[in-house]
């Protein structure tokens, strides 16, 4: 809801990007602390981490250009112009996987038994993120007058004309909940399921138009 925090002399710190850098170190931090816990080797978490992260990123991009190909066929700029914006979380998620699974491959390590480590930092980066969505105002629900309902500041990426469902901040707390699950090697297979349904079930209550499933 504020989305520009502070300012560090010319620097403006942003409360989506900071929100990120946070649910990611905190997603490094837990897996590194359940794998010591399971007694499993914390070295390769790191790499697996930076592997996900870079691979997730590029993943969501592409996919995004994939969904404004027509745009892009029209006016190529718009694959400089748009770096920072627009993320589609499918492939983020479909890239990250396919990229720890070949980085196990080349490591010789149970594959499973690390998805099973990192998937509950996955949730928790995730929710992170949704709270960095409140604070932009992207991402926003549909019109509501209930309990709980927000309303947006004028400058925000929401309409600040009408109260909203919070579905940002209802998805952050199921993601941080999800986070502190158990895993074992079928729980990797469902939850990951259940984090593309809980991204549909968000689709549902969010009036976004330019960021409906498109953006994490």
């Amino acid at each position: 809801m504020h989305n520009e925090l502070f300012k560090i002399g010319s620097v403006t710190i942003y409360g989506y990007g900071l929100m990120i850098a946070i649910g990611i170190l905190a997603a490094y931090l837990v897996a590194e602390y359940r794998a010591k816990k399971k007694g499993l080797d914390s070295e390769p978490v790191f790499s697996i981490m930076i592997c996900a992260v870079i691979c997730g990123f590029a993943g969501a991009k592409l996919l995004y250009y994939i969904t404004v190909l027509d745009e892009i066929l029209k006016d190529p700029h718009l694959l400089v112009t748009d770096l920072a914006d627009g993320f589609v979380v499918y492939g983020g998620i479909i890239a990250g996987i396919f990229s720890v699974a070949i980085f196990c491959k080349i490591k010789k390590i149970p594959f499973l038994t690390y998805m099973d480590l990192i998937l509950p930092s996955v949730a928790l980066a995730q929710g992170f993120g949704r709270i960095g969505c409140f604070l932009a105002g992207c991402c926003y629900g549909t019109p509501y007058d209930g309990p709980f309902a927000v309303q947006f500041p004028e400058g925000s990426l929401a309409p600040s004309d009408t109260t909203l469902f919070p579905v940002q901040l209802v998805e952050a707390i199921c993601l941080l909940i999800a986070s502190n699950g158990r895993s074992t090697p079928i729980r990797t297979i469902v939850s990951s399921l259940d984090n593309i349904s809980l991204a549909e079930l968000a689709w549902a209550v969010d009036s976004d138009p330019s960021c409906p499933v498109f953006n994490a």
